[in-house]
């Protein structure tokens, strides 16, 4: 049996592997967070489940990225972490840091997580 923890790459993004509007989003940032390290796996998978202690009924309400040392963020914090790795998104980190910026970032995230189609799969 293989292992799923990320103690080989820099880590897992994890998403709802049964909402269009996520799975539409992993198709364009794989490919640059793979190069960079990172792994991909829905909220779906059960071994997903075990790690993150998450009951067949629990919502999924944002991404998780599931870091290498076992650390996990969530959401728009998740999105802060992720342009960490990316040069053209290092940005969007660095604002991060500036009063209040999280704060609007991690509510526009969930802002957009609300209003998915699918925003709560079971």
């Amino acid at each position: 049996m293989v292992s799923r923890t990320p103690t080989d790459e820099k880590g897992w993004v994890l998403y709802d592997g049964q909402c269009a509007f996520c799975i539409s989003w992993v198709d364009r940032v794989r490919p640059v967070l793979e190069r960079r390290g990172f792994q991909f796996a829905t909220l779906q998978e059960p071994w997903v489940r075990d790690r993150l202690l998450l009951s067949d009924d629990a919502p999924l309400i944002e991404m998780v990225l599931l870091n290498h040392d076992g650390t996990r963020v969530g959401g728009g914090d998740a999105i802060i972490e992720l342009s960490r790795s990316v040069w053209w998104a290092w940005p969007l980190f660095v604002a991060a840091q500036l009063p209040g910026a999280r704060w609007f970032i991690c509510k526009v995230y969930a802002q957009i997580a609300a209003r998915r189609h699918c925003h709560i799969s079971q």
